[in-house]
């Protein structure tokens, strides 16, 4: 009985171990996925270039059903990572060039969420209202706000320069 119970404690100490390993590739990996070519990504996707062509390579992925849109946003919904989400792509007027995501998820634990990324991003920084994750491309902001759905954003820092140039 006791060979028994020590076997299951050392098989449980060696699965911890490894979920650890694996969790710490995956936000490596996530980190290094995030920047592709001197562009932020939105999971794999690099917020660069036309918002058409931006919005055409979420959808297969996504599956979103575009809800909103006017001069300089499109808005979608869908499932995000198994979660019902509002997802915003902004985008400059005039070159129409897509710079920042922005993702609300509906009905979901903030606490977890931000677990979550934290496995998938790695440590945030902490700021006044939230988490900051900054990369040479661009930054990812978890926004928290008692008494509203969290919201993540991924700017994108050429796109966001060419925004701002342009206005």
């Amino acid at each position: 009985m006791k060979k028994t119970i020590k076997r299951i404690g050392l098989l449980a100490a060696a699965l911890w171990l490894a979920a650890g390993a694996f969790a710490q590739e995956e936000a490596t990996a996530a980190q290094e996925e995030a920047q592709t070519d001197e562009h932020l990504a939105f999971f794999g996707i690099p917020i660069k270039g036309n918002i058409t062509d931006f919005t055409s390579s979420l959808q297969p992925r996504f599956k979103l059903q575009k809800k909103k849109g006017d001069e300089n946003y499109y808005i979608y919904k869908g499932p995000v990572c198994g979660h019902d989400m509002y997802l915003k792509a902004d985008y400059s007027r005039k070159s129409r060039t897509v710079y920042k995501v922005t993702v609300t998820p509906q009905y979901i634990d903030a606490n977890a969420f931000l677990d979550s990324l934290t496995v998938m991003l790695g440590e945030p920084e902490e700021m006044e209202k939230g988490y900051r994750w900054a990369y040479p491309a661009g930054e990812i902001l978890f926004y928290l706000v008692q008494g509203f759905d969290p919201v993540l954003i991924y700017l994108d820092l050429q796109g966001a320069l060419a925004f701002k140039e342009e206005q």
